[in-house]
C-alpha cells in the first residue's frame, strides 16, 4: 500500500488534529471535501481528546473555577466551554479527564479512579459505582470511548479482575462485559475504541509491556489481529525481539487501525480488513515511523495517521 502526503489535498470530511505551539492546543476542524485545503482554526484552551460529527470537542483543562485541578470539559460552538465536574462518588474528588465524545454530546473518561459518563440533563454518572456491587473503592477504571448507543469501552480493575486491568464494555440495562487477553501470556487488556455495533478494539500486554492488538465481536469473542512482523528498536523503545501491535480505532465496517512493529524495527500504521488482514500503511517520504489512529466513520474508508521522524512528529 502506498502512503501519500495528503497536505495538498482534502479527502476526509472531518478530522481532529492537535497542534502544540508555545503551549497552546488547537482543534483543527475540516468540514467539507474540497480540491484545495481550507481550514478553520479554532483555539481551544484544552488538551483535546476527541471530536464528534457535530463539531463538539471533548478535552481536559484547568480554569479559575477548578481551583487549579484538571477537569473534563466539552466545547461547543456558540456555547463555549462547559466544565463537566467530577464524579459524585468521592467526597474529596478533585480531578477528571475526558477521553471520548459521541454524536449525542455524551462524554466519557475518568474522574480520580472512577469511570464516568456525562449526559445532558443527567450530568456526570459514576459508572464504576453503577456497575459494581462489591463495595466502596473496589471497582475502578477508565473509559476510553463511547458509541452513539451510549455503550462505553475502557478498562476495569478491582476484585473481579484480581487487581489486573481488563478491557470492559458497559451497556445500559446489561451487566458489564469484562474481556480477557489476546494471547495467553498477557496479564492486562485495555479497550480503546468502539463502533456503533458494539465491536471493540484495543490491546493486551504482558509484564514487559509487549502489546498485542485485538478486536472483539459479539459471538466471536476476542480476536488477536497479529502484527506486521519484526520488532521495535527505536527511540528508546525495545520489544526484546518480539513482534508488537496495538489497535486504536474501528469503523462501522469493522476495519481496524493502529500501529505495529515491522522488519525495519520501527512502528508503522496499519489497516486491518476482513479477508485481507493487516496492511502496512508505510510512512511519508523522509520519515521512518507512523501510527494510524482512526478509520473515520464519516468517510468512505479514509484514514488519519501521524508520520514521525525519530524524535519529531510532522
Amino acid at each position: 500500500m502506498t502512503t501519500k502526503n495528503l497536505a495538498p489535498f482534502r479527502t476526509i470530511r472531518r478530522v481532529l488534529a492537535t497542534a502544540i505551539n508555545m503551549g497552546f492546543v488547537y482543534a483543527l476542524l475540516v468540514n467539507s471535501v474540497l480540491a484545495l485545503p481550507t481550514y478553520t482554526i479554532t483555539e481551544i484552551g484544552l488538551t483535546v481528546s476527541d471530536i464528534n460529527n457535530k463539531g463538539q470537542v471533548s478535552g481536559t483543562g484547568v480554569s479559575s473555577n477548578t481551583q487549579g485541578n484538571a477537569h473534563a470539559f466539552r466545547y461547543t460552538d456558540g456555547v463555549g466551554y462547559e466544565d463537566l465536574g467530577v464524579v459524585p462518588k468521592f467526597v474529596l474528588a478533585t480531578t477528571s479527564k475526558a477521553n471520548g465524545i459521541n454524536d449525542l454530546g455524551q462524554v466519557v473518561g475518568v474522574s480520580d479512579t472512577a469511570i464516568f459518563r456525562y449526559t445532558d440533563g443527567i450530568g456526570m454518572e459514576n459508572l464504576s459505582d453503577a456497575y459494581c456491587s462489591s463495595g466502596f473503592d473496589s471497582c475502578l477504571g477508565e473509559a476510553s470511548e463511547i458509541n452513539n448507543a451510549g455503550q462505553v469501552i475502557g478498562s476495569w480493575y478491582g476484585t473481579e479482575t484480581q487487581s489486573k486491568r481488563r478491557a470492559v464494555r458497559l451497556t445500559d440495562g446489561l451487566a458489564k462485559a469484562i474481556y480477557g487477553v489476546a494471547v495467553t501470556r498477557d496479564s492486562y487488556s485495555f479497550g480503546i475504541d468502539i463502533n456503533d455495533a458494539g465491536q471493540s478494539v484495543g490491546y493486551s500486554m504482558d509484564t514487559l509491556e509487549i502489546k498485542h492488538a485485538f478486536r472483539i465481536i459479539d459471538g466471536l469473542g476476542m480476536e488477536y489481529l497479529g502484527s506486521l512482523g519484526g520488532s521495535i528498536q527505536s527511540g528508546g523503545e525495545y520489544s526484546w525481539g518480539n513482534s508488537v501491535s496495538a489497535a486504536f480505532g474501528i469503523n462501522t465496517a469493522g476495519q481496524v487501525t493502529g500501529q505495529s512493529s515491522t522488519p525495519s524495527l520501527r512502528w508503522h500504521g496499519f489497516l486491518y480488513t476482513n479477508g485481507i488482514g493487516m496492511q502496512d500503511l508505510g510512512v511519508l517520504q523522509g520519515d521512518d515511523s507512523s501510527v494510524s489512529v482512526c478509520v473515520c466513520v464519516c468517510t468512505e474508508g479514509s484514514l488519519v495517521f501521524l508520520a514521525q521522524h525519530t524524535g519529531w512528529v510532522v
